[in-house]
């Protein structure tokens, strides 16, 4: 059986045909904190995700790098693909967080293809000045596949018969992610407020690095999170003695 082919699956196999071309390297010499020599594709690879990456925090190399990156992806399209690909965890964590948003049937691939045209737009307009310049452009690419699933489910209202209020039968809930995706259709949170809960509780980010990427102060995160679990909480609370929306306890959350 052959693994699925995916836009994501894609640019990493594009990636891996260019990884050992001698003539695609970043030059390491002009950038502090890289060893004095070109830096080959793959080896650039396993600094920026391989098992001893780090935050890019910590690193000071890392935002010259992407600078260097993107000056090179605005000139010439194969380095949109190499870029993509070293952004690879981020993109994949930006398709992951719109799962709860887009509705049952959509395509996985679809989803990916919206994230990567977010983030090639981000690398033509993207500001390289400012810190966590991929973090940035995963977001931007996060941002268009949020917007391309919030469509998916207008169109899916779209179709609801307005005559007897028919309308697709609803999954069973019971896990967080789907819970949120219920908070969000009955606007108790926002999408950004699901977005901020589902990065900090669930994927594990740390509620400092959220509040940096989205220009927040991490207090200012802090109580919008707290904002929006307060009304999570009320709503999931038992309804005139009956427990039809208790599917999850918040309390079970890990906490930060």
């Amino acid at each position: 059986m052959q693994p699925e082919s995916t836009p994501l699956h894609r640019i990493a196999a594009q990636f891996d045909l260019h990884a050992d071309n001698p003539e695609l390297t970043v030059p390491g010499a002009a950038i502090e904190g890289l060893p004095d020599r070109p830096i080959g594709l793959r080896e650039l690879q396993d600094r920026l995700t391989g098992p001893t990456a780090r935050d890019d925090a910590a690193d000071t190399w890392t935002d010259p790098v992407w600078t260097y990156l993107v000056d090179r992806a605005r000139k010439q399209p194969l380095w949109v693909t190499i870029s993509a690909a070293l952004a690879l965890p981020g993109l994949r964590n930006a398709t992951k967080r719109v799962t709860w948003i887009a509705p049952p049937w959509a395509e996985r691939a679809d989803i990916e293809a919206s994230a990567l045209a977010g983030f090639a737009a981000g690398i033509a307009q993207i500001s390289t000045v400012r810190a966590h310049v991929c973090r940035r452009l995963c977001h931007q690419g996060y941002i268009a596949a949020r917007a391309y699933s919030r469509e998916l489910v207008r169109y899916t209202k779209s179709l609801v018969s307005a005559e007897f209020a028919s309308r697709p039968p609803q999954p069973q809930v019971g896990h967080v992610d789907l819970v949120l995706a219920d908070a969000i259709r009955e606007e108790i949170i926002t999408v950004d407020e699901a977005d901020l809960i589902g990065t900090t509780r669930l994927d594990g980010q740390r509620l400092g690095d959220y509040a940096t990427a989205h220009g927040l102060t991490r207090p200012a995160a802090d109580h919008r999170r707290r904002a929006a679990e307060r009304r999570l909480v009320a709503w999931l609370r038992p309804m005139g003695g009956t427990v039809e929306r208790r599917t999850c306890s918040l309390d079970a959350l890990p906490g930060q």
